[in-house]
């Protein structure tokens, strides 16, 4: 349930533009290189600065001709951000199993995104309605967790789904879970730093 356009939602900026430059930049090496050899690309002997190397998680969206063509990243940070972001860029643009691979000849239509996320912080509530009144539309990412199964939404899905409660059933849909409310629901929200493409165009070389 993810945009087919560029969105600009979530949290204040932190990331500098010279360092969401150089992720970008990354990003779109690594999708370049993926297409080369399907491998990921391999930045263990690079250096970048203190932030990019600094734990964080991210998601890494890829589209062609403003339609989405792969989204994945990580929900905990565990490795540098701009090693989340390489390694997702190369998972969102051949291992994403909803769409077919990145070809070589699409790279000059390719627009990336990145979104990078604050740590989850657990959403207590009542009930599920209580848990939809909490709920902050086009600004918390939410994750749900019941009976074994999870899902997440990112906060640039509210700009298709606007209302909470259509919000929270189509994340259930994606968690394979029902409808209905469901006893032990377990919720985490989160918010991001969202750049791409669009921005990196319009910004001073």
């Amino acid at each position: 349930m993810e945009p087919t356009v560029l969105p600009n939602s979530g949290t204040g900026q932190h990331i500098a533009d010279n360092d969401r430059a150089s992720l970008l930049a990354v990003a779109h090496r690594a999708v370049a290189h993926g297409t080369e050899s399907r491998h990921p690309l391999d930045i263990r002997s690079e250096k970048f600065s203190e932030a990019l190397e600094a734990v964080e998680a991210a998601f890494v969206s890829v589209y062609v001709d403003g339609q989405l063509r792969g989204c994945t990243g990580e929900l905990e940070a565990y490795r540098s951000l701009v090693s989340s972001v390489v390694h997702n860029a190369h998972r969102a643009a051949f291992l994403d199993d909803r769409f077919p691979a990145i070809q070589a000849a699409e790279l000059p239509r390719l627009r990336i995104r990145i979104s990078v996320l604050t740590p989850q912080v657990p959403l207590e509530f009542r009930d599920e309605n209580d848990l939809l009144r909490k709920l902050e539309p086009g600004v918390d990412g939410l994750t749900i967790r019941a009976n074994g199964r999870q899902a997440t939404f990112l906060p640039s899905v509210w700009d298709t789904v606007s209302v909470p409660a259509e919000f929270l059933a189509h994340l259930k849909h994606k968690a394979g879970l029902p409808l209905i409310p469901i006893p032990g629901l377990k919720a985490m929200r989160y918010q991001t730093e969202n750049f791409g493409d669009d921005e990196r165009a319009s910004q001073p070389s």
